[in-house]
């Protein structure tokens, strides 16, 4: 695991799904992006990866863990900060998803958001759980109650503003890489 991926899982793993990293051009369009719509798509599929997390780290974790404990209330902020947040994470969808194939931009136009956010939701939980290592999830369950103070819209701002940063920083690298 890259230091960026367990950096990120670190924060709780919602930006791990957007960032499959050994696709150089995927870390591209996230270095690309504009932090506002990375912060909506967190927002966004917070709920059902935080969902997804917990039931990836249950036989990790003890019963009185953080992510346990404290799991309907953080579940209850993350879907009411998810709610409405679709149509600001769309850009951001479509960017990581296919805004260069058509049919994923019709596809997205003709679906109604009802419709469409449970499928995306899930899509991204599924993709940290099958990126997420279980050694991920003591960290994660620290992560979680250091930054349970914050407000849901600073967690997927600052979650959207390292995943930018360390994008560009691979990027950089990467450009040292070939040029050197």
């Amino acid at each position: 695991m890259t230091i960026k991926r367990y950096f990120l899982a670190l924060l709780g793993a919602p930006a791990l799904a957007l960032v499959p990293m050994p696709q150089a051009a995927h870390a591209q369009d996230i270095s690309d992006m504009a932090e506002d719509d990375l912060s909506a798509l967190v927002r966004f599929a917070l709920p059902s990866v935080f969902q997804r997390v917990q039931i990836m780290c249950e036989p990790e974790l003890a019963a009185d863990s953080y992510i346990f404990t404290n799991g309907k209330d953080l579940q209850a902020r993350f879907a009411e900060a998810s709610e409405g947040s679709l149509a600001a994470a769309q850009g951001a969808i479509l960017q990581l998803g296919g805004a260069d194939d058509p049919g994923v931009t019709e596809l997205m136009a003709l679906m109604p958001p009802e419709v469409m956010a449970p499928f995306i939701s899930e899509m991204i939980a599924g993709k940290v759980a099958q990126d997420l290592p279980v050694s991920a999830c003591v960290p994660i369950n620290r992560t979680m109650e250091l930054l349970d103070p914050l407000p849901t819209q600073n967690f997927a701002d600052l979650v959207a503003y390292l995943t930018v940063y360390l994008a560009n920083e691979e990027k950089s690298q990467r450009a040292l890489n070939t040029d050197g």
